[in-house]
């Protein structure tokens, strides 16, 4: 019988936490932050199910989206996501040097027992930068002010090793 009520339990937080997860990844987009980043040409993304926004800061492209089911370092399971692109570093004949971009990507995984509260996930191409949220939105300041870490992560990690290279 405890069986049964502990399934019937798990079974209902998941549909809700699936329910309300989806709900404010749609409306994220109406937050102050989201609302502030679209007024400074950032503009709504939808795709089939997916809701965030995309425009370029400093240059670089940016989708930014909240996602309930990405682990960050604090464990939590939701996240506003920052994807950054670039271009991958290449060979003198033009090709991706994917053993530099493998050996960037060794060097800075964010452990899971970092102190940092965001973490990374690298591609040929992007570099995703998963933050921690709580119930309250992230506001304007707290959103810029991790678009520029990417940035400057991205700076030093590709633009400098692949010059080295």
């Amino acid at each position: 019988m405890i069986y049964i009520a502990i399934t019937l339990i798990l079974v209902i937080w998941s549909y809700l936490e699936e329910y309300y997860g989806y709900k404010r990844h749609c409306n994220i987009v109406e937050s102050d932050a989201f609302r502030k980043l679209i007024q400074k040409g950032f503009s709504i993304e939808r795709e089939n199910d997916f809701v965030g926004i995309n425009g370029v800061y400093k240059n670089y492209l940016f989708d930014i989206y909240y996602d309930w089911l990405t682990i960050t370092n604090t464990r939590n399971s939701k996240a506003i996501v920052l994807n950054i692109y670039f271009d991958p570093p290449k060979f003198v004949n033009g090709d991706t040097n994917h053993k530099l971009l493998e050996d960037i990507s060794k060097r800075n995984i964010t452990s899971t027992w970092s102190f940092k509260p965001y973490n990374f996930r690298w591609r040929e191409g992007n570099l995703m930068m998963n933050n921690p949220v709580g119930i309250r939105n992230p506001n304007y300041d707290f959103i810029v002010k991790r678009m520029d870490i990417v940035i400057d992560i991205l700076k030093k990690k590709i633009y400098n090793l692949s010059k080295n290279q």
